[in-house]
């Protein structure tokens, strides 16, 4: 077994040690700060601790949508259960931590289950790897020690190999009593946190959230210390990983510095606040204006910009199909007329008979050929309806509409404003459904109709 207190004596003498500790006087020395500075300062290292902790296990929401899940309720669109379950289990988990501190009491094996209870919330299964290195799955049991192995497989292939079940016991028991007796007057609160972060972290007592509840517990230990909590940010993923192997073989230091780091950044926060400065850090707009742009999700059609390809296939997908079935049922009226006649202009500069969509295919086909760079814009359509049946005066009625092509979209369009019943957006995108286009087309239908009613009997 190592001996513990004399390596947390000799990273005691680190540089970073003395530096904290001078820090945290300049700290003292600006205290009591006000309820509402503390509160303030204390909301933003919980959010921010929320967030960082979770991402660096894989959770992948934002920083922003954290926040707003957490202080608002709103959930992230495109995020799962799970997502948002462990972001409220870690925030309840740091609730419990907080209450122990205030408390002044020390926390045992039973804290350290119940707080990893909270973090996970309810069980659930996960992907595992057998003894041989054969992939698997196991339950996650809430707030037990582990009753299987859970090595896991490196990046190089290699098996990384934790305590075993049997020993798991043991080895927390020793962890807990070495922590309650380290001269906590004498070593400083940053070797012992990453003594005990790794410690604990080797042993992995549960099948999962092993990693968040590390950090839990380290910050447990600094706060009782009279410290703030220390931020492990995903930005410095890779290089807390590395100090965590380093300890793996006896090297401390590289870890102690890492977390001494990550403290002092919150202790800067506390002097920022003292002095009046914001608390925020240079790059947290950064964060809100990617919890705006994520904002938008659910409206985010991958959004289709215009171009000869993608109007050709609005033309074939939407346009052509959503004609063929307005004229079918506009011509079902044609037993009241004698006569109709459908016209269409390309660019506001052609007018052609209409017979079929053949025949506007063929028209902007040799445009294309006379003019290498040739660009639909829009497309008016003219359906008119000759001489209504009758031994009183007879009428015309007619249909005029615009498709109006846009850098983003398109639109259908009255021709004339003040008849302005079609007013259609679209975006380039998949094709539009039969559905969609009959609501369009019975739409019409049914104003044609009332008005050709209404003409008549005028």
């Amino acid at each position: 077994m190592k001996n513990w207190d004399l390596l947390a004596a000799k990273l005691s003498e680190l540089p970073i040690v003395e530096q904290l500790t001078q820090k945290k006087q300049k700290v003292d020395a600006l205290r009591p700060l006000s309820a509402d500075l503390e509160g303030r300062v204390m909301q933003k290292l919980r959010l921010d601790w929320n967030y960082h902790s979770n991402a660096i296990e894989g959770n992948p929401m934002s920083h922003g949508e954290t926040i707003t899940y957490l202080m608002h309720g709103l959930t992230a669109k495109g995020k799962t259960l799970k997502d948002h379950l462990d972001i409220r289990g870690h925030n309840e988990a740091i609730h419990l931590l907080m209450s122990i501190v205030k408390d002044e009491r020390g926390f045992s094996e039973s804290d350290i289950r119940e707080l990893h209870r909270i973090i996970l919330v309810e069980p659930y299964h996960s992907k595992a790897i057998t003894p041989d290195g054969n992939p698997t799955q196991k339950l996650i049991q809430l707030g037990q020690y582990k009753t299987q192995p859970n090595s896991v497989r490196t990046p190089t292939g290699e098996m990384h190999y934790y305590a075993t079940p049997e020993d798991v016991p043991i080895l927390m028991k020793e962890l807990i009593e070495w922590y309650r007796h380290v001269p906590k007057s004498v070593v400083h609160a940053v070797v012992i946190v990453a003594i005990f972060h790794h410690r604990f972290v080797a042993i992995h007592p549960f099948d999962d959230g092993n990693g968040r509840l590390g950090r839990i517990l380290m910050n447990l230990i600094l706060m009782q210390q009279g410290y703030p909590p220390a931020i492990i940010k995903l930005k410095d993923r890779n290089e807390y990983i590395t100090a965590l192997e380093y300890a793996n073989r006896g090297d401390y230091e590289l870890l102690v510095n890492h977390i001494g780091e990550s403290l002092k950044d919150s202790l800067d926060i506390y002097l920022r606040a003292a002095h009046g400065e914001r608390v925020e850090e240079m790059g947290d707009v950064d964060k809100e204006i990617a919890l705006f742009v994520g904002g938008f999700e659910p409206k985010r059609l991958k959004l289709i910009q215009k171009s000869t390809e993608v109007i050709d296939n609005t033309l074939n997908r939407h346009i052509f199909n959503f004609l063929n079935m307005l004229f079918r049922k506009l011509d079902a009226i044609m037993p009241l007329f004698l006569d109709r006649t459908i016209k269409f202009r390309l660019n506001d500069l052609h007018e052609t008979l209409y017979q079929n969509n053949d025949l506007i295919s063929s028209h902007i086909k040799k445009e294309k050929q006379r003019k290498t760079d040739f660009q639909i814009n829009n497309i008016y359509v003219y359906y008119k309806y000759e001489g209504f049946k009758t031994d009183q005066k007879s009428f015309d009625y007619s249909i005029e509409f615009n498709f109006i092509f846009e850098k983003a979209g398109y639109q259908i369009k009255n021709y004339h404003q003040r008849y302005g019943f079609i007013d259609e957006t679209y975006q380039y995108a998949p094709k539009i459904g039969y559905a969609e286009n009959m609501e369009l087309v019975e739409k019409i239908v049914k104003k044609t109709m009332q008005d050709i009613k209404q003409k008549f009997e005028s």
